[in-house]
């Protein structure tokens, strides 16, 4: 079997956080990236299709849950503190639910999978239908930077205009956008028998979320909050689901502080 480190880039030392990108791709986690690992050993992978020499997948939660458990294996790591960012919380929240022995902490930023992200989402004649569309529309340069449009404040910026490009070169890949397609209508719908699970975790859980975003609306945040027993959650106002790049110091004082904690209280 080929090795996934391939896969990984792994920077700084210490306690080890894995890091899990969104749609946006590994890139958007690079500030990130860079910040924690001044102080922790950061794990970032690349999610299966999301690297131009990767076949179509199937997407499922259990398929991106094996991968980071056998990441987890072959880098022969106990546990790790788990951060996911947008599709990347789906996958921590999965991650987490299953092998909650190996996860020392959990962190969620502006996390999908509480709920649908589109309500015809619930039917699947609509969801190939969608992904049929996506992949047609988004080799066009127009609709690829109007993806993500409604996931920032400030549109003119350097920070949305690097973050736009990164994606539109992602979307190049025909391969790359045939799995986009398909991971996004997957990823928009609840995950299976979420409260019933969140319920029994006893991880400690930082929640952080803006208040404006569209993509995850803040109630999805309410309801983790309500559901995971030992979390603590932290509302950024004024900004949408892309936040992360746009007021970075809200994410890393609060992951920073949390993960410094010694049993999860700020």
């Amino acid at each position: 079997m080929a090795s996934l480190l391939k896969r990984v880039k792994i920077s700084g030392s210490g306690e080890p956080v894995l890091i899990l990108h969104g749609m946006g791709g590994p890139q958007v986690l690079d500030d990130l990236e860079k910040f924690l690992s001044q102080k922790q050993m950061i794990i970032k992978p690349t999610m299966y299709g999301f690297l131009a020499e990767d076949n179509i997948i199937n997407y499922s939660d259990n398929y991106y849950m094996d991968f980071i458990e056998k990441l987890r294996m072959e880098l022969k790591i106990e546990k790790w503190v788990v951060l996911g960012l947008s599709m990347g919380g789906r996958t921590a929240i999965n991650y987490t639910i299953r092998y909650e022995n190996r996860v020392e902490k959990l962190i969620l930023l502006n996390s999908v999978g509480i709920g649908y992200m589109n309500p015809l989402f619930r039917f699947k004649p609509f969801k190939k239908l969608f992904s049929t569309l996506i992949y047609t529309v988004l080799k066009y340069r127009p609709f690829q930077d109007a993806l993500g449009k409604a996931d920032f404040v400030d549109t003119t910026s350097s920070v949305y205009i690097n973050a736009r490009d990164g994606v539109a070169a992602l979307l190049e890949n025909k391969l790359v956008r045939r799995n986009f397609a398909n991971i996004l209508v997957n990823i928009g719908c609840p995950i299976i028998d979420l409260k019933g699970n969140l319920k029994a975790l006893q991880t400690d859980t930082l929640i952080l979320w803006a208040k404006d975003d569209k993509t995850a609306p803040i109630k999805w945040a309410h309801e983790l909050k309500n559901e995971i027993s030992n979390s603590k959650i932290f509302i950024l106002d004024s900004y949408k689901h892309m936040a992360l790049l746009e007021a970075p110091q809200f994410y890393t004082d609060n992951i920073l502080a949390f993960l410094q904690s010694i049993d999860g209280t700020l």
